[in-house]
């Protein structure tokens, strides 16, 4: 059955031990990697794979011999505690396979916890865990996580007392970055304070949490390329209150801008043209930057640039007008560009 959201947080924490399974769902890989260790860590505790508690099986492997699973079910280890199998990148493939062992599952067998890419409302395995009653299915979407969320993944790392403003930074940094380096800078921050009790400041945390300017400027960007208007000001302000200069927003919108320019351009097709370019595009923001393009065009494109350059002018002149209000009333007579 499905894992309500409001309930999912909290289930990841602290698991049902009377489920016989559970198996998740969804786009990116490292947000099911995340919530698959969160869910190990909280059902079987630090040392399953120590006291051999926890038994990985490939989907190829299983497909090869079926019977891996019914026998690693019902094993029982030298240790005592709690046992988990896990299914990684399972398909409809092993939908039967997994209902039968399920169905002879009993009490004290092995828990099984299954990922898998995202699945169609169709998919047979997705239909089994949605319709039976001893097992939890939950899909893990590629939005950012809640502020709980962010929280909880703080709260793990058992960090000193920190300041409210430093506080708010990490809420951010975990609304922003990818869960991957959301946990570096968490690692970072926490080897950092190791053997210091004292409260951790917003110094602290802006000085190790290099990825802050980055991602909040490259999201800005995005959003006043998609045409976003309404968040545009808002963003902006928040970037300004957490010590990001805005002038550096202009000049990677700018870069970003003659990026679309080019693939606009592109004698063979925008998606060719993104193949082009040099850097590459990292494969989990072409989808994104080609969006972007298709609601763009020279015209308009060439319109935003010279926009820009002279917005850069503008900002290298000896003029009294503050430059952060400067730069917000441009962004965002740019993001209304696309709309025209």
């Amino acid at each position: 059955m499905k894992l309500l959201l409001k309930n999912k947080n909290a289930y990841f924490l602290k698991p049902d031990t009377q489920m016989a399974g559970l198996l998740l769902y969804g786009a990116n890989p490292a947000r099911i990697q995340k919530k698959k260790n969160q869910f190990i860590n909280a059902l079987l505790g630090l040392k399953a794979k120590e006291e051999m508690r926890l038994t990985i099986i490939s989907a190829g492997d299983l497909r090869k011999e079926p019977s891996l699973l019914i026998d690693a079910m019902k094993t029982q280890g030298f240790f005592p505690g709690r046992r988990c199998i896990l299914i990684e990148n399972a398909s409809d493939r092993l939908a039967t396979l997994i209902q039968s062992v399920l169905m002879e599952r009993k009490n004290g067998d092995a828990h099984i916890l299954i990922t898998a890419p995202l699945l169609s409302p169709r998919s047979s395995l997705r239909k089994l865990f949605e319709s039976s009653n001893n097992v939890y299915i939950a899909p893990i979407f590629d939005d950012p996580p809640s502020q709980e969320e962010v929280a909880a993944e703080i709260k793990t790392y058992n960090l000193p007392h920190i300041e409210q403003d430093a506080l708010e930074q990490l809420l951010y940094l975990g609304q922003s970055l990818s869960p991957d380096e959301f946990s570096q800078t968490l690692k970072k921050i926490s080897l950092y304070k190791v053997s210091d009790s004292s409260s951790l400041t917003y110094n602290e945390t802006k000085e190790l949490a290099p990825y802050l300017i980055e991602a909040g400027i490259e999201e800005a960007t995005n959003i006043i390329a998609e045409g976003r208007t309404s968040e545009v000001g808002p963003l902006l302000k928040k970037l300004e209150s957490q010590g990001i200069n805005l002038v550096h927003i202009c000049v990677s919108t700018t870069t970003h801008f003659k990026k679309l320019y080019r693939v606009s351009n592109d004698s063979s097709g925008p998606e060719m043209g993104i193949r082009n370019l040099k850097p590459p595009v990292p494969f989990n923001k072409s989808a994104r930057l080609l969006r972007q393009v298709k609601s763009w065009n020279s015209t308009k494109l060439s319109s935003a640039i010279s926009l820009l350059c002279n917005l850069d002018i503008e900002l290298r002149s000896n003029s009294n007008a503050p430059n952060n209000a400067r730069v917000e009333r441009a962004m965002i007579r740019l993001s209304l560009i696309s709309r025209r």
